[in-house]
């Protein structure tokens, strides 16, 4: 019978020690979703100061960050991307509040602003 108390005492330890160990595992695991979670707040907080500098910067004569500059060039670079998509789709942005229309239209569908026909022409 002894040796039955002792394997009851030894499962029943045994028990203990994983539910500790799960418990840990499961602490562990909280602990590190919400360090991720925090570093992926601190990025965006990064990224939205990043963008504000950007923007109460971008005209500056000298710039303090090479990034800015660079900003500035991929900033061109998708604007005349998106210049070529539209051409391909035969349609224009209306330039009074920026959308999509169609190359044909006089008038903008949703501002009202009167288009140009022709693309030298200045905004009225």
């Amino acid at each position: 019978m002894d040796f039955f108390n002792k394997l009851g005492e030894t499962i029943v330890s045994a028990g203990k020690d994983v539910t500790q160990k799960t418990k840990e595992l499961t602490d562990v695991a909280k602990i590190k979703f919400e360090m991720s979670s925090k570093e992926d707040e601190l990025k965006k907080l990064y990224m939205e100061l990043g963008k504000k500098y950007y923007e109460k910067n971008k005209n500056e004569e000298e710039q303090e960050f090479e990034q800015v500059e660079l900003i500035k060039l991929k900033k061109e670079e998708l604007r005349l991307l998106k210049q070529d998509e539209l051409e391909l789709r035969n349609a224009k942005q209306c330039p009074k509040c920026g959308t999509e229309v169609k190359n044909t239209a006089a008038y903008c569908s949703v501002c009202g602003n009167k288009l140009s026909i022709f693309e030298d022409e200045d905004e009225e």
